[in-house]
This record gives C-alpha cells, structure tokens and sequence, in this order.
C-alpha cells in the first residue's frame, strides 16, 4: 500500500491506518449497530486527537452515524472554541427526556431501552454530553410504558 500510495481507509474511532500516508481518509461510524451511533464528547475528542497525531497534509473526517451532522458540527466547533456544544436545550434528565421522547418505542424493557436508544447522547451537565445507556442502566429491571416512567424512575 505505502509503495503504491493507496490509503489505508479505516474508521479512526475503531482503529487507526496500517499504513502512514500523507492523506488521512476515515468513516466514522462510531461503534453502534450498523450506523445507528453517536459520538460523546470522549470519542470526538479522542478522533481529534488521533486525526492530529496520524494524519498528514490532508485530513478527511466522514461522519456515517445516525447523527452524522450533529457529530461533526460539534466536533467543528470544539476545534475553534475549546468546548464541546450542548446537544440539547436542557440538561440532566430534561435533556435524556427530550432524546427519548424523539422515537422511543412504548412499551420497553430496560434492556431494549438501553439496545435502541443508549447510543444517543444526551446533556448530563452543562459541560458533559454522554450516552443515554450511562443512565438508562440505572433503571430498575422491568417493562416501562412512557419516558415520564422511564424518568420517574431516575429521580
């Protein structure tokens, strides 16, 4: 590959090029099923930073998630301002509210909430934007039948 110039294309949030290239080409599907993935603010960093170590003079970051412009606008204005956006307009378990009530599916058990709907990321403070199974795995074994339930229980 290095002898023909041929890029070594992987995706950089699951590992890095075998070989050095002066371009740096990745698809960044994140580690959801099939595309259903959203990067927190950990996994942005962490691409950042491996794009800046691996890369050459060129660098092409291709977002492929579910959440693919939302990743990579935050990850753009990380880059010039130093801090990663909200995902939301709320925060804590108004924020994990607003995500779940976008498409969950009623009723679901804990396990399918976490399966369907933990990928997604969510304003755990003002400056921390994480996944949803970081909180959905608290919930109490049982079948729910409403996000004001599913909240109810992580109060």
């Amino acid at each position: 590959m290095r002898d023909l110039g041929i890029i070594h294309c992987t995706d950089i949030s699951r590992e890095m090029p075998a070989v050095d290239s002066d371009i740096l080409y990745t698809r960044l599907f994140g580690h959801g099923e099939h595309n259903l993935y959203q990067f927190d603010d950990a996994e942005l960093l962490m691409i950042e930073t491996n794009a800046k170590e691996r890369g050459g003079e060129d660098v092409y970051l291709t977002f492929h998630g579910a959440r693919m412009y939302s990743d990579a606008g935050r990850l753009k204005v990380y880059e010039k301002s130093g801090t990663f956006p909200k995902v939301t307009k709320a925060i804590g378990l108004a924020s994990l509210k607003i995500v779940l009530e976008e498409d969950t599916m009623f009723p679901a058990t804990k396990n399918e909430l976490i399966e369907k709907q933990g990928w997604k990321v969510f304003d755990l403070t003002e400056k921390e934007h994480v996944h949803a199974n970081l909180l959905l795995g608290k919930l109490p074994d049982k079948k729910y039948t409403s996000v004001e339930e599913v909240i109810g229980n992580l109060r």
